[in-house]
């Protein structure tokens, strides 16, 4: 499920290959003009300096982290979190934005841990997920090219690579398959973490379509309480199988429960608050 197999599956020694992805070089600058950064930029957020004081941690899981423009907007001047981050989970599975965006990003911030897997509603092998159709850059080359680090805070702007990814095959736009991968499910993988109860813990939940799995999981097993903020973007275009079933997308049902069990927490004393997340 690497890069290469996906690339060989594209044909990439095919005549006329080297055209086609020229024009999507092309295409991605076009849509991204004005983003020039010299190698070594500084990062768009502050690093912090020393080890990190004794006191509550404060976790920031980031399911669907995309080059780590999802982690510089929250740690922005900007009332997105209650408070500092001391541990960053950030959640991926591009392996191209992995390696050229998220490993730098950990190398430099001492606070940010990448795990390099999709996110399900419960572990899975043979995990498969397809690339948007409209395709980012295959090379490192052509990658360092058009998407220098650090990326834009914004999705679709500037250097921010493509992040309509998924795992459902009969989405409009699924393009090339990466079979083969581990998917975690993000209840279990929680629970192997063994978090202190002190710990503030901060969802954000961006998976293409997964949400519902994610979601519904973590509240079937009663954990809504356990986080005090989340920030959820709903993908119901994902949902391709209410289209075939007549039956409204899961995030209506997902999204509406979510909102009700908040409430719930907050009637109980907990400080659990919910963001839609765009």
């Amino acid at each position: 499920g690497g890069v290469g197999d996906a690339k060989s599956k594209q044909g990439g020694g095919q005549p006329g290959a080297a055209k086609a992805t020229e024009g999507r070089k092309r295409s991605y600058m076009y849509n991204r003009p004005g983003w020039k950064l010299k190698e070594g930029a500084v990062l768009p957020i502050d690093l912090p300096s020393g080890t990190p004081v004794d006191g509550p941690r404060n976790v920031l899981l980031d399911m669907g982290a995309n080059c780590g423009n999802s982690y510089y907007k929250m740690m922005e001047p900007h009332p997105w979190l209650k408070r500092n981050v001391t541990d960053a989970f950030l959640f991926e599975w591009n392996p191209m934005i992995i390696k050229h965006h998220l490993h730098r990003l950990a190398s430099l911030d001492s606070r940010v841990t990448v795990v390099p897997h999709p996110v399900f509603g419960e572990d899975m092998s043979n995990f498969s997920m397809f690339m948007d159709s409209r395709g980012d850059p295959e090379t490192d080359e052509e990658w360092t090219s058009v998407f220098p680090f650090p990326c834009s805070k914004k999705v679709w702007k500037l250097n921010s690579p493509s992040p309509a990814s998924t795992y459902n095959k009969n989405y409009s736009r699924a393009g090339t398959e990466f079979p083969g991968l581990t998917a975690v499910g993000f209840l279990p993988w929680f629970r192997r973490q063994k978090f202190p109860e002190s710990a503030e813990i901060v969802v954000k939940v961006d998976v293409e379509g997964a949400e519902c799995t994610v979601l519904d999981t973590w509240m079937d097993a009663g954990m809504t309480c356990r986080v005090s903020q989340y920030f959820v973007e709903w993908h119901a275009r994902f949902d391709t199988a209410s289209a075939e079933t007549g039956k409204p997308p899961c995030q209506i049902g997902t999204k509406a429960r979510l909102i009700r069990e908040v409430r719930g927490c907050r009637k109980k004393g907990f400080k659990t608050t919910y963001q839609k997340w765009e």
